[in-house]
């Protein structure tokens, strides 16, 4: 563009943004402001910091510009942002085993520029080989563009079938894939990934919040330090050597009236030794802005051991707000309006592409409170009390002990997941009568709780060994059962079932679960994990498996596993009169509150960790006692009722005079 037309696409921009067609507005009701010192008049661009974005709504409809006269400027938000993925055919495929190697030549039919080639490979068989990349345009002669590339498929689901390259344009390929080390596998096809630009990012500070450990998979809760972040990816720092694992990148979002776990992406990192040389890829690619503070990475580790992550590394993607000024001066910047709605300038005519524009570099000053407006609670629209309850009718509480003021979690424990109802409908905050709104959070957590396991052999059949497993109360909600045995080689078929009593002398076997487990020198000892596919009945479950003509293994730690729910509150202002958990009403119906609304504020907020005390039974001792026995206890307890009625009524009949 030369000088004459950039100053006439300036002018006209400037027409355009003519303060004078902006309405006016209020800066008192906007909380945060931020001085802009504008050097000259013209066009000026503002790389928001990650202050402005956290005090911004999630699409900056809220932000406003304001002139030395009070004026509101128009302005444009610019996201650079990665183009998707471009993906092609090749032109030609064709595939050769020389030697221990197989050969693959590629026709590229294509003059873009590339950065990565896919292959197809059918099957589900296991490997892990070595590829190097060779580039020509006439078939003669060959460059090398790539070395000991990793190709590999996992038992555990880990697939990486992509080659990366340096950005660069060729007609022809040559992929040599080294079977030295393994039997060859059959590949199909190829695709070509074709090269894109990839917009600028900036450093993230991340803190890890939490690291929890559930069979099969390690959830790290990471704080980005702010809200609407775009990141442009995660790096996974790990001292291990050799791994390979799917990883899953997720939020927390409502979902009816329940807080839930919400997949984005998914990748694969891996780093592993490729014929002498170390090849490593620990990068998890986002670019999907996250409206709260908290992203979740969700390790898949199959029946490897959990990594050991030594710290995460994060990236960001700049944000850009473009306006323009018509003379130089201080100007402000004004966010964190929940009230206010998006602003409607006419940018009809402004010219897409702004690269070959020049514009001033303004850099905010640090964010503070507007001395004009009075800070308000953002929770301040959910009503402390909900409505009066009648709480005879259920049959259990706990007292809850707020620790702080403020935003509260309480994780639910076994007494209330056994007690309540399975959709935990039931559940209830309670403080002098009057409800307490909260949402329930759902989380990938899975809690362990011990078991006690011991044999329980039958002398009839000696080629079965069972195990009765005892569970800490009837009716938990395991999602699944652990154990461990002694090191040694073999494999075996388990089963997983409980025996119910559906009336005296009446019991019947119902299978709850079933798996294979087998140990082998080649690998690593693991535990058996059996996925419950319903919560067992009772609390004693049989654990089962046919030893054939092989010596009995022994079993240990038996442990079962539970999801972890939260329930998320603001603690009431009043502290003295205590708040109480309710819980174990059938007939009840899910709460609805308005507490769901400002869902967003409460995950945004610091929570503190309420505890609470021991189970009380309050709808009275022989209905709740007869309720809540099961199995064969709650038949005996009925038939000596029954027999105790019976004499009751035996007694009054002697007692009553013989009519003449």
């Amino acid at each position: 563009m030369n000088k004459s037309h950039a100053s006439t696409t300036l002018l006209a921009l400037l027409v355009l943004f003519h303060p004078g067609i902006a309405a006016a507005i209020s800066p008192n009701e906007w909380q945060f402001r931020q001085t802009l010192e504008v050097p000259a008049g013209g066009l000026n661009r503002i790389d928001l910091p990650l202050s402005t974005l956290d005090a911004a709504r999630s699409n900056l409809e809220d932000v406003r510009i304001i002139d030395p006269n009070g004026r509101e400027i128009p302005y444009l938000v610019k996201r650079p942002m990665p183009a998707a993925q471009g993906v092609a055919p090749v032109k030609e495929f064709h595939a050769q085993i020389e030697g221990s190697a197989t050969q693959l030549n590629l026709v590229t039919g294509t003059t873009s520029g590339l950065r990565g080639i896919t292959l197809r490979a059918p099957g589900r068989g296991e490997f892990v080989k070595a590829v190097r990349v060779e580039g020509s345009h006439d078939l003669r002669n060959w460059e090398a563009v790539a070395d000991h590339q990793p190709i590999f498929r996992m038992a555990d689901g880990a697939t990486n079938l992509e080659l990366s390259l340096p950005e660069s344009i060729w007609e022809f390929f040559r992929l040599t894939i080294d079977d030295s080390r393994a039997t060859a596998v059959p590949f199909t096809g190829a695709d070509l990934i074709l090269a894109s630009s990839a917009p600028p990012s900036e450093s993230l500070d991340i803190t890890i919040k939490s690291r929890d450990e559930t069979p099969g998979v390690t959830r790290i809760a990471l704080n980005l330090g702010g809200r609407n972040v775009t990141p442009a990816l995660f790096h996974i720092e790990a001292a291990d050597s050799v791994f390979a694992r799917p990883v899953t990148v997720a939020v927390a979002k409502m979902e009816g009236d329940d807080i839930v776990e919400q997949a984005l992406v998914g990748s694969i990192i891996y780093q592993m030794d490729v014929n002498g040389e170390p090849e490593a890829r620990l990068d998890i690619p986002v670019d999907r802005q996250i409206d709260g503070q908290e992203v979740l990475v969700l390790i898949e580790n199959g029946d490897s051991p959990p990594l050991t992550i030594t710290g995460i590394r994060a990236e960001r993607r700049s944000v850009y707000v473009i306006f323009p000024a018509d003379k130089p001066g201080r100007y402000l910047l004004l966010t964190g309006n929940k009230q206010c709605a998006p602003p409607t300038y006419d940018l009809s005519d402004l010219p897409h592409d702004l690269k070959t524009i020049t514009a001033n570099e303004v850099d905010p000053s640090e964010i503070a409170a507007n001395p004009d407006y009075k800070p308000a609670d953002a929770l301040a629209a959910v009503s402390l009390k909900g409505a009066a309850i009648d709480v005879s009718a259920w049959r259990f509480r706990k007292n809850v002990d707020a620790m702080k003021p403020g935003v509260q979690q309480v994780e639910l424990d076994v007494d209330v997941l056994a007690n309540a109802s399975r959709d935990l409908r039931d559940v209830r905050l309670v403080q002098d009568k009057q409800q307490i709104p909260f949402v329930l959070e759902k989380t990938s957590i899975s809690r362990a709780i011990p078991l006690t396991g011991k044999p329980s052999n039958d002398p009839d059949k000696p080629r079965i060994s069972r195990w009765s497993v005892k569970l800490p109360k009837a009716g938990i909600p395991i999602t699944r059962i652990a154990c461990r045995a002694k090191p040694g080689i073999f494999e075996r078929e388990f089963q997983l079932f409980e025996t119910i009593d559906n009336a005296p002398g009446a019991a019947e076997e119902s299978q709850l679960g079933t798996a294979k487990w087998s140990q082998r020198t080649e690998r690593q000892p693991h535990d058996l994990v059996i996925e419950v596919e319903h919560p067992p009945a009772s609390d004693t479950v049989i654990l089962e498996t046919d030893n054939g003509d092989n010596p009995p293994i022994e079993l240990r730690d038996f442990r079962g596993y539970c999801p972890e729910t939260r329930l998320i509150f603001k603690s009431p202002a009043d502290t003295a009169t205590p708040l109480w958990l309710y819980y174990g009403n059938p007939s009840a119906s899910a709460p609805k509150y308005d507490a769901r609304l400002v869902t967003r504020e409460l995950l945004a907020s610091d929570r503190s960790a309420a505890t609470t005390g021991p189970e009380e039974s309050v709808n009275g001792k022989a209905n709740v006692f007869g309720d809540t026995l099961t199995g064969s206890s709650r038949y005996i307890f009925w038939a000596i009722l029954a027999v105790v009625v019976v004499g009751l009524l035996i007694v009054v009949a002697r007692l009553v005079p013989k009519a003449d």
